[in-house]
């Protein structure tokens, strides 16, 4: 009994040994891990207990085939013997364990460990109201460059239509631009994206405060003129970026959603597709998506909130020849911002690789996704013809874990982790592995985010891409800007048992009323605007008193004809005259001292003089 205590804690000490090693080894370069992991874990893991229990215990011959029998790792060394608990790779190239490796601690890696809460990061900036956290992204900043680009191509149309009315291609201002962007977001709001700009507009069908913000004919002006960029160099540009015409916009935008958030323990990483069927290079074709037909932007969203936290717009084929390791590529661009904080990302079989999965923990960052079967890395035993419902398969290498679960019967799912070490099982009739069950509640950021933009999108027909992605742009920083402030005004509007869906029509609405309201003002104020019949009424419509004309200010005097004039020319005036008091125009009339008529018989000699 006495030399069983030595052994048991030897083994243990031996399997924390492994572990400390394993921890240690994450910040070694991708050559060395490389390397470790065609070796076998099991040999290091009797390496390191043997060096151990030199120190601690001497064991006789016959004490080291019991502890052998129950406590050592099999012995690996050489080919693969019969029976035995380890699995290689389709390639070869790496040994995976039927029982675990790492030493049980629990359901998450110490490598995934995060030592920043999720929160906003807003600095000086004040957030007092929801056009607060929506300025946050779309700055000031935007709205110059915005700003700068449109006017010179309002200039340019100018300078084409010289002898044609330019009453409504002047330049834009800040308060009028805001407007712009206020209309397009109310449009949204009321799903008007399908229904036409004339309707919108009508007095009998249409929507008072989009008539009373802005002309019919200055929003499609807006719409047709807005540019992101210099014309007159983005070909020169676009010979080494196909995203030249909307770059310093997009750019700007993404590093705006990196600062300004601090993303939970798991993001996940995934495609959207922004609809688009017009002319662009890189449109692409996906038939499993609703629109099928569209630009492709890489995104890594926030588990939970559905924070667009990075972007990426795929731009096609660069070069002769396709991007070998894409999915690869994609998640260490994306993820590079997180680098050494500890987080878990959740991807699917395009991205998931067991290469990738090793980048990542010498960043210290986990993964967690489903695997495609055609994987070099995946060990044939993973992948039978026959399989039981709900059966598990697992393997480890001496950092990672890989799945083969049968939801079905004869049907398998393959999932890879590096968050988790052990085969751990849900007890439900199910039996879903946990590594299946946390894969589900966190893959879906990404969709659910293209969800929440489709419900409220301002996007518009549209022939130009560069404009599809300003729309996209202005859905993101709502979004964006919606978690920001539900965070931090999380009791915002309870006292209405609204969902988050209600929630965010009522912010967009508050946000578009805030850009367009100076633009009313401005119009409200300006008596040969607000006295037309139509912006009057629509502005008493949404509460808005317009300015009195000056006509109403000083009624309308009587008009007669003009008594001197002949009958047949019926000329009228409003004048009369100061003597006789008949109808006089200025043809007629004597001003010298007073109004009054040549031909009045009352006009003396010092009336004239």
């Amino acid at each position: 009994m006495t030399t069983k205590q030595p052994r048991r804690f030897s083994a243990q000490r031996a399997s924390n040994l492994i572990q400390q090693w394993v921890n240690s080894g994450e910040d070694q370069e991708d050559d060395e891990d490389d390397a470790v992991s065609t070796e076998s874990p099991d040999e290091d893991a009797n390496i390191d207990s043997e060096t151990e229990d030199v120190v601690e215990c001497q064991i006789s011959e016959t004490d080291d085939a019991s502890c052998c029998e129950d406590d050592s790792e099999p012995d690996v060394s050489g080919d693969q013997p019969t029976g035995s608990d380890l699995v290689v790779s389709k390639d070869k190239s790496i040994e995976w364990s039927k029982t675990p490796v790492a030493a049980a601690q629990g359901r998450r890696s110490k490598v995934n460990i995060v030592r920043t809460q999720r929160g906003i990061v807003t600095g000086n900036n004040v957030v007092d109201e929801p056009s607060d956290s929506v300025k946050l992204y779309l700055d000031d900043k935007f709205f110059d460059v915005l700003l700068t680009f449109t006017n010179k191509e309002l200039k340019r149309r100018r300078e084409a239509r010289a002898n044609s009315d330019t009453t409504y291609i002047e330049d834009f201002d800040h308060v009028e631009i805001k407007a712009a962007v206020g209309l397009m977001i109310i449009i949204g709001v009321m799903s008007g994206k399908r229904e036409s700009l004339e309707q919108l507009w009508s007095e009998e069908y249409g929507r008072a405060k989009l008539r009373a913000t802005m002309p019919l004919k200055r929003f499609k002006t807006f719409l047709a003129s807005a540019r992101f960029d210099d014309k007159t160099t983005r070909s020169d540009r676009q010979k080494c970026d196909k995203l030249a015409a909307i770059r310093e916009l997009f750019n700007s935008f993404v590093q705006k959603c990196n600062s300004l958030y601090n993303p939970s323990p798991f993001v996940c990483v995934d495609e959207t597709l922004v609809s688009f069927r017009g002319r662009c290079s890189f449109r692409v074709y996906i038939p499993s998506k609703p629109d099928k037909y569209g630009i492709k932007v890489w995104s890594l969203c926030d588990c939970g909130t559905n924070y667009a936290y990075n972007l990426q717009v795929y731009l096609g084929k660069q070069g002769t020849s396709p991007e070998q390791h894409q999915g690869e590529r994609v998640v260490k661009d994306l993820m590079a911002p997180l680098f050494g904080s500890g987080r878990n990302v959740t991807t699917d079989n395009f991205f998931t690789s067991y290469n990738l999965a090793q980048f990542l923990l010498t960043k210290q960052l986990t993964t967690l996704g489903t695997v495609r079967k055609n994987r070099r890395e995946v060990p044939r035993e993973l992948l039978p013809s026959k399989r039981t419902e709900y059966d598990s398969v697992f393997v480890f290498t001496k950092d990672t874990a890989m799945v083969s679960y049968a939801p079905k019967k004869n049907r398998t799912v393959l999932l890879l982790s590096t968050m988790h070490d052990q085969p751990d099982v849900n007890d439900d009739e199910q039996k879903k592995p946990i590594m299946v069950l946390d894969y589900n509640a966190t893959k879906g950021a990404v969709d659910a985010f293209d969800q929440e933009v489709g419900y409220y999108t301002c996007a518009r027909k549209t022939r130009r891409w560069p404009m599809r992605l300003f729309f996209f742009i202005i859905d993101a920083a709502c979004l964006n800007a919606f978690v920001l402030w539900t965070i931090k005004n999380p009791q915002w509007k309870d006292h209405n048992r609204s969902t988050r869906l209600d929630k965010r029509r009522l912010f967009l609405l508050e946000v578009a009323d805030h850009f367009i309201s100076p633009m009313i003002a401005r119009r409200a104020a300006d008596p040969s605007i607000s006295h037309q019949p139509s912006v009057a009424k629509a502005m008493l419509a949404i509460n808005v008193k317009p300015t009195s004309s000056p006509s109403s200010l000083n009624p309308a005097k009587m008009r007669g004809r003009c008594q001197s004039c002949p009958r047949k020319k019926d000329i009228k005036s409003e004048h009369r005259c100061a003597k006789c008091n008949n109808f006089v125009c200025g043809k007629h009339a004597n001003k010298t001292i007073t109004y009054s008529c040549i031909a009045c018989p009352y006009t003396t000699s010092e009336d004239v003089e």
